[in-house]
């Protein structure tokens, strides 16, 4: 949203969309005329911390993932967080603890202690005071205590009183510890930036994946990436009947997106109408190559699902072809082609052209800073060493997964346990037993706490472990 193009239209569709929500309120209508009057980007925090409904529908739409709603707030969100970089620029070095007192659930709270030492994103504005003792008179249940430096809105702010902090939607925390008197609970919070010794790459890497510049389309593809399939899909479609007949491009890229989603659900026919409809607009008009080598993969990714291998090679052999052409021998979009390429082979039980593959793509995914989906491939890999009964080399490659894992996956992510499975196979494989031992139970405290016990996965790992422990009997 940041990264948007700025129209004139954008304060006009705000403020169109508060007077419609609040079609009979009378009093609610006149203070968003003001609004309308009077707003400037200068003034995105006073309007924001006064008693309007930009505060309650921006915040809402941001806890619920309205996606609709946020996109309508995008310029209003650009201004604050320009406003807010702007005042954390200038007051940096003058503020280093504020306070916030709120209401929590119990499920809330309990995830926040089991993640100690951990980090949590916000997904709304988070406010906060420089006086404990405004953040106690919020307090009921449970009390923020943030050591931090954000940007002080005091000067800015509608209630000065407060002495209010705001900080951006998105903001991370590490979590330092929880503790419990007689009368709440106190999180002690610390701010993250993009320089965190332990974040900085991912930082890197995931803005590396947007453009410099985005529109309404990109967000459809980052909403998919997000794991938010069904509000993409719901977004995408909603556009595509707003856009006009006669943008092409736009259509096209629509249908790709939507290609995308639809094959992640697992619903491959839509998904390759839609790359198939795509292929045929893009295919009228110059300089589309690269949306076609992305419909291309799209079709490949459909076909390989529904079990047409053939044909699956013939698109990512096309899509390869483009790509040759677009980008240099050690772009990440090569690595992730020659990676399906070589899932298509091990499909066909062919490993030897598996492995292949899987190597062009980790030289290319090893020599950046941080690559999320090298994890993958190492797994891919030692899945195929372990088929071969190679042991102590499905291994090696499942650790080197296990630690990337470790650094990028949540410390309850189902994933990370399943992770901390597979090297416990192959330590029981290789008949270091305590080692498997050790792995098992971390993958099963996982597990028991991400899935339900009833769980096939849960099931599972209880018996890994009886007969390793039987094994060290």
């Amino acid at each position: 949203l940041l990264r948007m193009q700025e129209t004139q239209d954008d304060i006009e569709e705000l403020i169109d969309l508060c007077k419609q929500t609040h079609i009979g309120n009378t009093i609610e209508l006149e203070i968003i005329k003001k609004i309308e009057r009077e707003y400037s980007a200068d003034k995105a925090i006073y309007f924001y911390t006064g008693d309007n409904c930009l505060f309650k529908m921006l915040n809402k739409a941001l806890r619920t993932k309205d996606i609709e709603t946020i996109v309508s707030f995008r310029r209003f969100i650009r201004d604050l967080y320009k406003q807010l970089k702007k005042l954390h620029r200038h007051q940096q070095q003058t503020i280093t603890k504020v306070f916030r007192g709120q209401m929590m659930s119990r499920e809330e709270l309990t995830k926040l202690c089991n993640s100690v030492e951990g980090y949590v994103s916000m997904n709304s504005f988070l406010s906060t005071s420089l006086d404990k003792q405004v953040a106690l008179e919020f307090l009921k249940l449970v009390k923020y205590n943030d050591q931090l430096q954000p940007g002080d809105i005091n000067e800015y702010s509608y209630f000065k009183r407060e002495k209010e902090v705001l900080f951006f939607t998105g903001s991370i925390f590490y979590i330092q510890q929880v503790r419990q008197n007689e009368q709440y609970w106190t999180i002690q919070l610390q701010l993250c930036g993009e320089q965190n010794n332990e974040l900085k790459d991912i930082f890197y890497h995931l803005k590396k994946q947007i453009a410099k510049e985005t529109d309404l389309i990109l967000l459809g593809r980052i909403l998919m990436d997000m794991g938010e399939r069904e509000k993409a899909e719901e977004y995408l479609i909603n556009l595509l009947s707003k856009l006009p007949k006669n943008d092409h491009r736009t259509i096209s890229r629509c249908l790709a997106i939507l290609g995308h989603i639809t094959n992640g659900k697992g619903d491959d026919y839509q998904a390759i109408h839609y790359h198939q409809q795509s292929i045929k607009i893009a295919e009228k008009f110059p300089d589309n190559e690269l949306l076609l080598a992305e419909n291309y993969c799209g079709l490949a990714n459909g076909y390989d699902d529904k079990g047409n291998h053939t044909q699956a090679l013939i698109y990512y052999q096309k899509t390869l072809k483009i790509y040759k052409k677009f980008y240099d021998d050690n772009h990440i979009n090569l690595a992730l082609i020659y990676f399906n390429i070589g899932k298509v082979y091990n499909n066909e039980n062919n490993s030897i052209e598996a492995l292949s593959y899987y190597m062009k793509a980790i030289k290319i995914q090893e020599s950046k800073s941080i690559n999320l989906e090298l994890a993958k491939t190492y797994e891919a890999v030692g899945d195929i060493f372990y088929n071969k009964h190679d042991y102590v080399r499905s291994l090696s490659y499942h650790e080197k997964a296990l630690k990337i894992n470790v650094k990028t996956h949540p410390s309850t992510d189902v994933a990370l346990g399943i992770s901390y499975a597979n090297v416990a196979s192959m330590n029981n494989a290789t008949g270091d037993y305590p080692s498997a031992l050790t792995n098992y139970l971390k993958a099963q405290e996982i597990f028991l706490h991400s899935l339900s016990p009833s769980d096939p996965v849960v099931n599972r790992i209880e018996n890994d472990i009886k007969k390793v422990k039987q094994k060290l009997k």
